[in-house]
């Protein structure tokens, strides 16, 4: 594979693989050679505004638990060591850390059921993890089959789960975690928090990204599984947040697709599963004047073969509708100047 003067060899067992060419130029149009294969034509992001100030990542709709994929013909996997939903998460993990992530957050459904096992597994994952972790619940683990509650469950091993609203601000950056969930429902609301949040964006000195699990709803009625939060709801609630701060990017999971929206100034990312199609993480480099998202897919070898797989889930739409346009995924925000 060559883009210019970038050369990377990729061995190959005839499967899908990923590959990082690293030191491109930035705000570039390039050209990708892949040697008797095919060219492609890309054009790189240019930075945000300043210096580099900190670096994290974000995972979601981890699921462990789950043991298969698909809405009616159910995909699973035989003689595996470790089901997928753990392999996927655990090598999104190592490869967010190798791109320089200070920080990991996970963006809710880290289990199915909510069941004691399933957080065992999900302490085991994430407190190993050598930067620090912030977690906010989803549905699944707020579920009405849950046995136990998220917060008890990862206490225990000297993690912190947000129930309500939290705030780590880091270089360049205010963090808001946001928990959007209404126990024994697959929907999220988010007029419950809103004045505190509000309160929060206005008095952050600069830009802001707000982590949940659930969407904001486009229309006053759903049109899509999963619910997110109600249309109404959800116009109300930007609206208050556009006015607190209209330097915020506001990233939900939930979908398990990949899309980007605007709704004034605000910048509105969902981010696809590490489990099934096509299988990501998204990374974060927050700059004096802005942020720039990339998602990347996990790129371990038997996680993309599993991934590449579920791309055949609902007939095959699913390899259509999940992964979103590249635009959807990498992009730059450039705060507003007061």
């Amino acid at each position: 594979m060559r883009v210019g003067d970038v050369v990377t060899e990729v061995e190959s067992d005839g499967g899908p693989g990923a590959a990082v060419l690293a030191g491109l130029p930035p705000a570039s149009k390039l050209e990708l050679v892949v040697e008797g294969v095919a060219t492609r034509r890309f054009e790189t992001l240019a930075p945000p505004p300043g210096n580099l100030r900190f670096k994290f990542a974000t995972i979601n709709d981890v699921h462990i638990g789950a043991d298969g994929f698909g809405a009616f013909i159910e995909m699973k996997e035989h003689d595996v060591e470790e089901l997928h939903p753990v392999r996927c998460a655990r090598a999104a993990i190592a490869e967010a850390l190798e791109w320089g992530a200070q920080l990991l957050i996970v963006k809710g459904d880290i289990t199915q059921y909510g069941k004691a096992e399933e957080w065992e597994a999900a302490a085991e994952l994430m407190s190993g993890v050598p930067v620090p972790v912030e977690v906010v619940p989803g549905n699944h683990d707020m579920g009405s089959r849950r046995e136990i509650d998220p917060e008890r469950a990862l206490a225990r091993h000297g993690l912190r789960v947000t129930h309500g609203l939290h705030v780590r601000d880091v270089p360049g950056l205010r963090i808001v975690l946001f928990d959007s969930t209404v126990p024994g429902r697959h929907h999220g609301r988010a007029a419950h928090l809103q004045d505190e949040l509000t309160a929060v964006l206005r008095r952050a000195e600069g830009g802001v990204f707000v982590a949940m699990h659930h969407f904001t709803e486009r229309l006053p009625f759903s049109v899509s599984y999963p619910p997110g939060i109600p249309g109404r709801e959800s116009w109300r609630f930007l609206r208050a947040v556009a006015r607190a701060n209209p330097a915020t990017l506001i990233s939900s999971g939930h979908t398990h697709r990949n899309r980007l929206r605007r709704h004034g100034p605000l910048y509105l990312s969902q981010i696809g599963s590490t489990k099934d199609h096509p299988g990501v993480w998204a990374g974060y480099a927050v700059h004096d004047g802005g942020i720039r998202q990339v998602i990347r897919r996990v790129a371990e070898p038997s996680c993309i073969r599993w991934t590449e797989r579920t791309r055949r889930a609902l007939g095959g739409l699913w390899g259509h509708i999940s992964p979103g346009t590249l635009r959807q995924r990498c992009f730059v925000v450039e705060w507003p100047r007061p």
